[in-house]
């Protein structure tokens, strides 16, 4: 079995790099941690693996192994180069682009069972996360490595937009703890895996609604949404409109979204 901790060194060594702090580069060098993330996933030979920020591939060629074909996104350059050269799998395909200006649908995917498997760039997580709920790709699961301070606020009570969307589209799930310590270089924080399931694709006009409503938090939801729904219309529903987002439940809001269509 490859010694992944000796392999990242001598990757790095080989090839004069650092990681950079403008991709939140830390390489995970626990292979149990890499084979349990990708576990998580429940992989088959007839699985589609979508995988952002794969690095030096450490995770990458777990999954290749695994599944039946991996999609990596990699913005730099420098690891695009080093995944060519150094993984020999007919079932990757590595794009060199920035996942967030890509269209999933582009992918030439072969398998109906599609899902995410990341070791998330922690500077993006957010938005790549909301990416991929909202996509109508039939994207079955995301496990996602990401800040544990993170992961416990969307598994825990802290309302969001995104936590609303993962509500409305499926579940999420706080799998377990990683530490800092299993990272070159490491980390200031420990980090943790999450497991988001989807069950059915969220609307553009829900989208549009819940993002609006937590523009600005301190706002009420009636002075948030002024410009999609009247206070009146909001009263209508039983909602009272100086309450903020926060402390709204997601049916209030699906209630907000069909009646805004009937307007």
């Amino acid at each position: 079995m490859k010694n992944i901790a000796e392999n990242t060194k001598y990757l790095l060594n080989k090839y004069h790099l650092k990681a950079l702090k403008k991709y939140g580069q830390n390489f995970l060098i626990d292979m149990n941690i890499l084979k349990q993330i990708a576990s998580s996933a429940a992989l088959t030979k007839e699985t589609s693996v979508i995988e952002i920020g794969p690095g030096l591939g450490g995770l990458t060629e777990v999954l290749c192994q695994e599944a039946g074909e991996v999609f990596a996104y990699e913005i730099d350059q420098r690891m695009i180069d080093i995944l060519n050269h150094e993984l020999e799998y007919d079932n990757l395909t590595v794009i060199g682009h920035d996942f967030m200006k890509e269209d999933m649908h582009k992918l030439d995917i072969h398998y109906q069972d599609i899902v995410v498997v990341s070791n998330l760039p922690y500077y993006i997580t957010t938005d790549i996360i909301t990416k991929i709920v909202t996509s109508d790709l039939p994207i079955r699961t995301l496990i996602g490595l990401i800040q544990k301070e993170t992961a416990l606020k969307m598994t825990g009570n802290y309302k969001t937009a995104l936590s609303l969307m993962i509500e409305y589209i499926g579940s999420i799930e706080y799998l377990f703890t990683v530490s800092r310590d299993v990272f070159i270089p490491v980390p200031h924080v420990d980090s943790a895996v999450i497991k988001i399931e989807k069950e059915r694709v969220i609307s553009k006009e829900l989208i549009e609604l819940l993002k609006l409503s937590f523009q600005q938090r301190r706002k009420t939801i009636g002075n948030n949404l002024k410009t999609f729904i009247s206070k009146e219309e909001l009263l209508a529903l039983g909602i009272d409109s100086s309450k903020r987002a926060e402390h709204l439940h997601l049916d209030e809001f699906i209630k907000i979204n069909e009646r805004r269509k009937k307007l």
